[in-house]
């Protein structure tokens, strides 16, 4: 039975581990994006600036860059959400751990105390044997 707890750890901790490495993969890609973004902000608002735009154009402009600064605000919103979850499952499976370490003292406390009963059980065999 603890044997099927362990497993069943095992598997759990498994599954939590590719958990994590995949929200690790999709937050450091939609940090690249938002910084990617952000870099080309960054570009068009230089550009902007060394141009001299038409008032008309400014406005097309900056509404641009409030629609750039949208998403890039979203993206490093979603950024911090899969560290926040990646944080989570990191420590879910540092718990889990700890558990299945726990759970493995008990398997080899209980082996010990079977082979102790065991052998308890075969001296008391022995001596109603050697009794008759």
């Amino acid at each position: 039975m603890l044997h099927a707890e362990a497993a069943k750890l095992q598997a759990e901790r498994g599954k939590l581990d590719t958990e994590i490495a995949k929200a690790k993969e999709e937050a450091e890609a939609k940090i690249a994006t938002a910084e990617a973004c952000n870099a080309e902000l960054r570009a068009t608002l230089v550009a902007n600036e060394a141009a001299s735009i038409a008032p008309k154009q400014v406005s097309a402009e900056e509404a641009e860059k409030l629609r750039w600064e949208r998403t890039l605000a979203a993206q490093k919103k979603e950024a911090d959400d899969a560290r926040q979850k990646a944080a989570e499952a990191d420590q879910e499976c540092r718990r889990l751990r700890q558990e299945n370490q726990g759970l493995e003292r008990d398997v080899v406390d209980l082996a010990r105390m079977l082979t102790e009963l065991k052998s308890a059980v075969h001296q008391y065999a022995g001596g109603e044997l050697g009794g008759c």
